[in-house]
């Protein structure tokens, strides 16, 4: 009797698990890729080769910059040239944007838009180095023109171009290379400024698209680098990004809104117009992408075991009337692990690094707001001061995160059950494809021990069994006969 009142609470407790997950997963999560220097900068061949690539694996939307400096007319000049800036013929070469652009939607990608700094020099309202002049302060009503001639030329009636309707704003304005300075000092304290340039940024991006057709689109905002703190340099030194969020929003870090002389200092003072938020990003990198992601962070910094954070800063803006939602979708627009080789300093193993986007995979998808979880790259950069995050090498060998991106798995401990997490990405949408949960044991082969439908959308599973020492693994059978496998992993904690 014993037994087996014990075997029916351990299976009530594992029916109560596949009962919640529902409610605390999300089955239409998005799959998407950033490679700007093989979809940009490569030439037509390999972005051709690497769009059909990504639908193979069954990616479904690529993130692309937009790089204003790379467009702008007379981009190192200092004195604005006496041209329409919002009309898209006063700018410069669009070949290799339009071209990435229309190979994507042919392909049936969805794409996301950054319009992104640094800028032309001319937009800058500092002093100083060309270089410094581009990301200095940049000018908000020539960011406008510049967002209004990409609304124009993408809006579906420019010259056969495909329309785009989903942007987000400015790479990582928390970080000094992208938008300078990030903060002052005054009488000893370090005041942020970034997070004001940024807003007033996200406003006149907000007008340029309402003013080009674009007025339902969906705008992300935020885009921001996990990395921060809050020594050195006040100007070049990284703003912690939960410290960047609250100050974007005029919040103190008991979310507050600034009063008196330190909203002044904050450039939060009088009237502030509400942010309306259909969507925000950030990129929950763990120390430049070599470290787990559930490895502790510091105080302020948003990772990937962190997003609670961030959360509780947007219920904090819409609380003080800050932004017009209180839970809006999240998009983690850049994630990535480094590998060694060829990193040395920052690189882990290869299968570590299969597994860890795993495991990430595996927690965005248990938070119902993220939406979006994106790979970033698709190959290794070329410098080593580059992102070696590639499933590939550079010289185009695959590494093992490629297969386990393909097919992922996450198999977590429960006591006497496991929690078993995938998705059959190269899958049709709502196609609930068959999925065999196989097991190999310390001797013999592997063994089909349960099938699953995937379920949703993006083809997911999430499901449970009867913990067993060993390793697991998921095979799927595609429609034209090719057999996938998933890497094989034993059962984590979480």
């Amino acid at each position: 009797m014993r037994r087996r009142r014990s075997l029916t609470a351990a299976l009530a407790g594992a029916l109560c698990l596949v009962a919640a997950a529902p409610a605390e997963a999300h089955f239409n999560q998005e799959s998407i890729v950033q490679d700007d220097r093989m979809l940009l900068q490569s030439g037509p061949g390999w972005r051709d080769a690497t769009l059909d690539e990504l639908r193979q694996l069954g990616v479904d939307t690529v993130r692309i910059f937009a790089s204003w400096r790379g467009l702008a007319p007379s981009a190192r000049a200092r004195k604005r040239p006496r041209v329409a800036l919002a009309n898209p013929a006063s700018y410069g070469d669009w070949g290799p944007l339009d071209g990435a652009i229309r190979a994507a939607k042919a392909r049936g990608l969805d794409v996301i838009l950054t319009p992104t700094g640094p800028g032309p020099a001319w937009a800058g309202r500092c002093r100083g180095s060309i270089k410094r002049r581009q990301v200095c302060n940049p000018n908000p009503r020539h960011f406008r023109w510049f967002v209004q001639a990409l609304g124009r030329r993408y809006s579906g009636a420019y010259a056969g171009l495909p329309r785009v309707d989903r942007w987000a704003f400015w790479n990582e304005p928390n970080v000094a290379i992208f938008l300078y300075p990030q903060a002052r000092r005054v009488r000893g304290r370090r005041i942020p400024v970034a997070p004001t340039m940024y807003r007033r940024l996200v406003y006149a991006a907000y007008d340029g698209l309402r003013r080009t057709g674009h007025r339902r689109d969906q705008m992300i905002v935020g885009e921001t680098a996990p990395i921060g703190h809050r020594g050195g340099s006040a100007a070049r030194t990284a703003l912690a990004t939960a410290w960047f969020w609250r100050s974007f929003f005029c919040l103190d870090s008991r979310g507050r809104r600034l009063t008196g002389r330190t909203a002044r200092l904050y450039g939060c003072s009088g009237r502030y117009r509400r942010v309306p938020l259909n969507a925000v990003s950030t990129h929950p990198y763990q120390r430049g992408g070599s470290r787990s992601p559930v490895a502790r962070d510091r105080r302020d910094e948003i990772t990937m075991r962190s997003l609670y954070r961030l959360k509780k800063i947007l219920r904090w803006a819409r609380k003080r009337g800050r932004s017009t939602r209180a839970a809006p979708p999240i998009y983690l627009t850049e994630y990535g692990v480094q590998t060694r080789p060829p990193d040395r300093r920052l690189g882990v193993r290869p299968g570590t690094q299969a597994a860890w986007i795993n495991q990430a995979d595996y927690m965005a998808f248990r938070d119902r707001q993220v939406r979006g979880m994106t790979q970033y790259l698709i190959r290794d950069d070329v410098p080593l001061s580059g992102f070696q995050s590639g499933l590939r090498y550079e010289d185009g060998r695959a590494k093992p995160a490629w297969r386990a991106f393909r097919l992922p798995i996450w198999v977590v401990r429960r006591g006497k059950w496991v929690r078993i997490f995938g998705q059959v990405r190269p899958a049709r949408p709502w196609t609930n494809p068959q999925v065999a949960l196989e097991w190999r044991g310390k001797r013999g082969g592997w063994k089909t021990i349960k099938t699953f439908t995937a379920r949703g959308w993006r083809n997911f599973v999430y499901d449970w069994d009867r913990y067993r020492g060993g390793r697991w693994r998921l095979r799927w059978t595609a429609p034209g006969g090719e057999t996938m496998y998933s890497r094989s992993m034993r059962a984590a904690r979480r």
